[in-house]
């Protein structure tokens, strides 16, 4: 197995591989990240390149489009690699579908197959095999790559076509967004309303009311525990702009979406971008004291 982008979810990748017993190449442009995967046992190698070169499965995890431009075709990248046999390279961030099908169209052009497959869930959630990925793709490709992915990420959902991986999983970010700004707002209601949210979020998860960022966010927010994020505000405001767009080439209006959406630009205004998107809850208690 291989692997490209050694950052939260990309080391949480490895952890489950490496635990699993599947050898495991890597790489990473940062070196503290390389130093991390070897220190779990994975072999760190010098470029994309190689570790396409070493890896019949290859899992892509990248923070940005040009990111994954540059691990295809820059100097270095997969489409230098020679390879004997046909490789499978399994994209698992969330990612415009543009750059995904460049890339797409870049590998088939030298024999290679890209899947598109985002992983949901959290570093949290992919410890403990809670993450799934929506795998999409050529069905030759999905069912080489599918017992790799269930161990590296835990469950794997097939969903046709490639490109449909991403646009479920931006429809998943959508309840995402929602849901960790309602929890928020829900226990800033508790608190304000003179009871202990620690004791109401117990409450509440165990009623009907209960959502899944609920109850991995909602003690993030008891702890104010925002650092080191799992998911930061900055990184997650690229996700709210390719469901906005992915909202209107589907010509539809989400206005709930939309109002959530302007908490989240709030909080970066009020330096919250490196924080977890459970600061929701700090920002909401703020904007309610009215001492400030």
């Amino acid at each position: 197995m291989g692997l490209v982008g050694l950052g939260v979810m990309g080391l949480g990748i490895a952890r489950r591989l490496v635990s699993a017993g599947a050898p495991l190449v890597g790489y990473d442009i940062s070196a503290d990240r390389v130093e991390k995967f070897a220190a779990l046992g994975g072999t760190s190698m010098g470029s994309p390149q190689a570790v396409l070169e070493q890896a019949e499965i290859v899992i892509t995890s990248l923070p940005s489009a040009q990111a994954l431009r540059d691990v295809v075709g820059a100097p270095g990248g997969f489409l230098a690699a020679a390879v004997a046999g046909k490789r499978v390279i399994v994209e698992t961030s969330t990612l415009d579908l543009e750059t995904k099908d460049w890339a797409r169209a870049a590998l088939q052009g030298v024999g290679l197959e890209l899947l598109d497959s985002p992983v949901s869930g959290t570093e949290v959630q992919l410890d403990a095999g809670d993450a799934v990925t929506y795998l999409s793709g050529a069905p030759d490709a999905v069912a080489r790559a599918s017992n790799c992915l269930a161990q590296a990420i835990g469950s794997v959902v097939d969903v046709g076509e490639f490109g449909h991986g991403t646009k479920i999983k931006l429809i998943a970010n959508h309840l995402v967004a929602i849901h960790n700004l309602a929890a928020a707002e829900a226990l800033v209601l508790a608190e304000r309303s003179g009871l202990d949210p620690a004791v109401v979020l117990d409450a509440l998860v165990a009623g009907a009311g209960s959502s899944r960022m609920l109850e991995v966010r909602g003690p993030l927010m008891m702890q104010g525990m925002y650092e080191p994020a799992q998911m930061s505000v900055r990184l997650f405001a690229k996700d709210l702009e390719l469901i906005s767009a992915l909202a209107d080439s589907a010509d539809l209006r989400v206005g709930l979406f939309d109002s959530a959406r302007e908490v989240y630009a709030r909080a970066l205004t009020a330096g919250l971008g490196d924080s977890d998107t459970a600061s929701l809850y700090s920002l909401l208690r703020n904007e309610s004291d009215p001492t400030h």
